[in-house]
């Protein structure tokens, strides 16, 4: 096996960026269970040489109001330092409020992404590290250092598993006393890629 190589690490971490760049949605799974919504998630490579060579612009909706996203993030993948908790890591930027409406709809033209380091901002303790498996990547965020506030909740934790054609996310909230505020209670959303990563 080549698993320990440099070689084979290097180009694992181009194939989970290319697993995430593309249209998901989760229109099947709402079909088969009420209790989830249909939610579209849109991941674009954009260009911000500050973050490194794989950037994404990534923006989530209800299919009903595409033009108003709930989430609007920048996720920069890289290795993750050997000490580090994970093998990979995808770091979470937020662009500064200014600018979320004038990044609606950027996946359809990705180059016309302008914004520089000073218009975003990290949201530490949020980046989710993942794991190789032979199959999928998976993992989540560390603990309660994700902040918050929404529906009056402390902290967030994502579970994730980023697959061949889809990929799993479980983002809930919790309050402080660790009983959660929002997010699906019966499982991970599953999102199902709609395009290829090459659109």
């Amino acid at each position: 096996s080549d698993a320990d190589t440099g070689e084979s690490a290097a180009s694992r971490v181009e194939e989970l960026f290319a697993r995430m760049a593309g249209d998901f949605d989760s229109s099947a799974q709402a079909q088969t269970d009420p209790s989830y919504y249909t939610i579209s998630l849109r991941m674009c490579a954009v260009e911000l040489a500050a973050l490194g060579q794989r950037v994404l612009y990534v923006e989530q909706a209800s299919m009903s109001s595409l033009s108003s996203p709930y989430r609007q993030r920048l996720y920069v993948v890289e290795d993750a330092a050997p000490a580090d908790e994970a093998a990979y890591v995808s770091r979470v930027y937020a662009p500064n409020d200014e600018h979320l409406y004038s990044l609606v709809g950027l996946c359809d033209s990705p180059a016309d992404f302008d914004l520089d380091m000073d218009d975003i901002y990290e949201r530490t303790g949020c980046e989710v590290w993942l794991d190789w498996d032979g199959a999928d990547f998976s993992g989540g965020t560390s603990g309660s250092d994700c902040e918050s506030s929404l529906n009056g909740a402390a902290y967030a934790t994502s579970e994730v598993t980023v697959g061949v054609g889809s990929i799993t996310s479980w983002d809930r909230g919790w309050f402080s006393n660790d009983q959660q505020a929002w997010g699906a209670t019966a499982g991970a959303y599953v999102f199902e890629r709609v395009t290829g990563s090459d659109q």
